[in-house]
């Protein structure tokens, strides 16, 4: 496993530099617009160097524990990347990448197999017949992918919170002896890391969906792959992961249930691209990219060791719903923070 984060961490601090000068040569740049938040223009091809490297160290590294599965998964992780690559170069329409996510999602789900079978006791529900657990697995594989791909919007948020829950998986596999996807998750978290110095602010290169697209699909497999191992693991009650992988996921995932409701009830689609995401309020406060990415770290940090703590106290229902109210409460903090400097500048 450090063998493979290694590898992927060395490749990503390598590729990066080299990555940003061939965008800056060949125009492959994000440019400033009204709804962007750089004002000058940023290469976009982090997510080459991400995707690529996480490659490298996997197929290397994992030959002991291969199995046929594995190139299904990273079929769909390439069908994302080359898809959000041409999105990044030249746009697709919503509708168009909608698709090509859920043709991702269903390699993933069907030839691959990494479906939800058993929800242990969430809600009152636990096993999940076929064609449920097809179309629960495939919807929460979508959901994972935007959350992460919609989180993308500071310098540095999402490879930081995403890095995050990559280690997090390392030592739940590890623990749990899935050495396969310890090591994918390793190599997933090196080259995020790799990646990481240069995106913080100022930012020198994006991720860009091919980059936040591939890695919400990966973060998706390793939780599907984490709930499944849950009846083997000691090291934790039984039926709290999926209240833990909430705690791991919380701020992109309430950032997206937050977008989307509001988007609704605005009579706008739910794919259409706005402002209304908890990074950019938080910047609307005038804080800095840096303080916006770190903060956000934190509290997601915060929300998991929360988790981690109730998980021995409460059912795992009363945990789930617990911490989802509490971060969908701190996703309305940073818009009533802004109502108030509005409110205040106005009586001044």
């Amino acid at each position: 496993m450090f063998q493979s984060f290694l590898t992927a961490l060395v490749l990503a601090l390598a590729a990066m530099p080299v990555l940003i000068r061939i965008a800056q040569q060949r125009g492959f740049v994000d440019l400033p617009d009204q709804r962007k938040l750089h004002q000058r223009p940023i290469p976009l091809l982090g997510g080459l160097g991400i995707v690529s490297s996480f490659l490298l160290a996997v197929l290397f590294w994992s030959a002991p524990w291969f199995v046929p599965e594995q190139l299904f998964l990273l079929t769909a992780l390439l069908v994302v990347f080359l898809m959000g690559l041409r999105d990044d170069l030249l746009p697709l329409g919503p509708q168009l990448k909608l698709a090509g996510q859920g043709v991702a999602a269903l390699i993933v789900v069907v030839p691959a197999g990494y479906r939800l079978h058993d929800l242990n006791g969430l809600l009152g529900m636990h096993l999940l017949d076929g064609g449920l657990s097809v179309a629960l697995s495939v919807l929460f594989v979508l959901f994972v992918m935007n959350a992460f791909n919609f989180i993308d919007g500071a310098d540095g948020l999402a490879a930081l919170l995403s890095g995050m829950a990559s280690i997090a998986f390392v030592a739940i596999f590890s623990l749990a002896g899935d050495q396969l996807f310890a090591l994918m998750a390793a190599s997933l978290a090196g080259a995020l890391l790799g990646f990481l110095p240069f995106n913080m602010q100022p930012a020198r290169i994006f991720m860009g969906d091919a980059g936040s697209l591939p890695v919400g699909l990966l973060l998706a497999v390793f939780s599907i792959r984490m709930l499944a191992l849950s009846p083997d693991l000691d090291f934790l009650p039984a039926g709290q992961l999926p209240s833990i992988l909430l705690g791991l996921l919380i701020v992109p995932v309430v950032d997206l249930l937050r977008v989307i409701t509001l988007r609704v009830f605005a009579g706008k689609s739910p794919l259409s691209p706005d402002r209304y995401h908890i990074h950019y309020r938080l910047l609307e406060l005038g804080w800095s990219h840096r303080r916006v990415s770190l903060t956000l770290f934190v509290v997601n940090l915060g929300f998991l060791s929360f988790t981690v703590f109730a998980s021995g106290i409460g059912s795992p229902s009363q945990t789930f719903l617990i911490t989802l109210l509490m971060g969908l409460l701190f996703s309305q903090l940073p818009y009533w923070l802004l109502r108030r400097k509005i409110s205040d500048s106005a009586l001044k």
